[in-house]
């Protein structure tokens, strides 16, 4: 991917001014990105001889090589070492080409570089684990805490999800977590044990291609001992439709529920 714009320098030379390109991350070593020639009308061994990098190839990040074609030299930009976009995105390498002639005459091109994005880091944790303490006699809903993981990637291979990691498919847990805020709550309170442990493996993956990255953490969450037992209460509804709906024109007293009240079985 380029584009460039161009420069004349001089009666018989010319040369773009700037020229942009983008590259992957994930290039390899030695991977090749032709620029356009500089243009020289003078003839061998007066045209152009030579390209060097003048400025801005940080940790020598790229080296060019050259190649004559039909007496034009051309030059190709050569990946020298492992590109890391979030460490650095861009580069403007100003490139000089030099004559033959003595002196030699000169023209120079800054060419842009952006590194683009790859996915080449797994989500990571603001913690190496989470604790949390709760009552036992909480409610459905009740917020345990919120785990957060940061993918330093850009778009969907940034974009994080978080799951609860099972050992077995059927497995009930009192426990779940929404996959987009990382807010984990009581899902069913009557799973809840008094002074129980319980230690989850939280997992936060990227939705990167061509396969996504992931990371695990631990929550561990201990419930209250209380010596007060647990109750359960059942309503059993004494209307027609067996729901909680009754007329308006219904009397005072008329009985429309039966609510019972027991221990819930220690488990």
């Amino acid at each position: 991917m380029f584009s460039g714009e161009y420069f004349f320098s001089g009666e018989h030379h010319e040369y773009l001014k700037s020229f942009q390109v983008s590259i992957s991350e994930f290039a390899a070593l030695n991977s090749e990105i032709s620029l356009p020639p500089a243009v020289d009308n003078d003839s061998p061994p007066l045209s152009v001889i030579k390209y060097h990098i003048l400025s801005g190839n940080v940790n020598n990040a790229f080296r060019l090589s050259s190649k004559r074609i039909n007496s034009m030299l051309y030059a190709d930009l050569i990946v020298n070492g492992q590109l890391d976009r979030e460490y650095r995105s861009h580069y403007e390498l100003l490139i000089e080409a030099l004559d033959g002639g003595n002196p030699p005459n000169s023209g120079k091109m800054l060419v842009n570089v952006t590194v683009l994005d790859a996915n080449d880091n797994a989500p990571e944790f603001n913690q190496n684990g989470y604790s949390a303490s709760i009552p036992w006699n909480v409610s459905m809903d009740y917020v345990v805490v919120t785990v957060h993981a940061i993918d330093p990637d850009l778009g969907e291979n940034a974009r994080v999800a978080y799951s609860i990691a099972k050992n077995r498919a059927d497995l009930k847990l009192p426990f779940q977590i929404d996959g987009k805020s990382g807010i984990v709550r009581v899902s069913d309170p009557e799973l809840l044990v008094s002074g129980s442990v319980y230690q989850l493996l939280i997992v936060a993956s990227d939705h990167g291609l061509p396969q996504p990255l992931e990371s695990t953490t631990f929550l561990t969450i201990t419930v209250e001992k209380s010596d007060q037992p647990k109750l359960l209460f059942d309503i059993f509804w004494l209307t027609d439709s067996n729901k909680p709906e009754v007329y308006e024109n219904i009397t005072i007293g008329y009985v429309i529920a039966r609510i019972t009240v027991q221990n819930a079985p220690q488990k």
